[in-house]
């Protein structure tokens, strides 16, 4: 397979540098793939959505260039480096290479259920 060519109009991807979190919540969770740090914390939200990624580690982030890579070890993410960053590759890659099937769970159903009883206390 060819992978496709984005045009500069391309009405099929969106950059943000910021959102609120209401607003990266709902972009995520309507998002086919995103591109993005491979920190700790983003790396939970992709995984807790499901949502195909490509990682692209901050150089010299020893944790993040780590952790992008176990993941892309595991076919889980794509990773990428910012210095051979290729956009079209990237998201073209990560929609085809995911394999989140092998993330556990991530509902903590014993936190849900203190959450539900206080509330209804």
């Amino acid at each position: 397979e060819n992978a496709p060519v984005l045009e500069e109009n391309n009405t099929h991807f969106e950059i943000y540098n910021y959102l609120t979190t209401k607003e990266l919540n709902e972009k995520l969770a309507a998002a086919d793939c995103v591109i993005a740090r491979s920190g700790y914390s983003t790396i939970m939200d992709l995984a807790a959505l499901k949502i195909p990624a490509c990682l692209v580690a901050t150089p010299e982030q020893t944790e993040q260039e780590y952790l992008a890579e176990v993941l892309a070890q595991n076919n889980i993410f794509l990773k990428q480096t910012q210095e051979a960053f290729d956009l079209v590759s990237a998201i073209f890659e990560a929609q085809r290479k995911q394999n989140l099937g092998k993330l556990p769970d991530t509902k903590n159903t014993a936190l849900e259920q203190f959450i539900a009883d206080f509330l209804n206390f």
